[in-house]
């Protein structure tokens, strides 16, 4: 759904930090477009309920978490420190003010 919106992070196709903000904002906001996969569209369930947001949090979560998995992490440095940067925004703009459910973390055990 990111990636459809336009939400991009890294070194190779990065969306500036503001925009990736204002993509995050409307897809916490806002309807989000219709796609192929009915079962996954519906995962993202209602704009502005906990629901969205856990989605929106465990989906930047699993992206960091996988790419601290990798065997050349090093490579994903910068998008590890994007999606977390984005997930700290998202705690700080929605999780604090209005919303509250077990926030994800980015750490990998091993």
């Amino acid at each position: 759904m990111l990636d459809l919106l336009g939400y991009h992070v890294g070194e190779a196709q990065q969306t500036p930090a503001e925009i990736r903000w204002q993509i995050l904002e409307y897809a916490f906001e806002c309807h989000l477009p219709p796609v192929s996969d009915v079962a996954y569209w519906l995962e993202w369930d209602e704009p502005c309920t906990a629901a969205r947001l856990r989605k929106l949090a465990n989906t930047l979560a699993a992206f960091a978490r996988n790419a601290k998995q990798r065997r050349d992490a090093c490579a994903y440095a910068r998008a590890i420190d994007d999606w977390e940067n984005d997930l700290a925004l998202l705690r700080e703009g929605y999780y604090v003010r209005f919303l509250h459910f077990g926030w994800p973390s980015t750490e990998f055990f091993h």
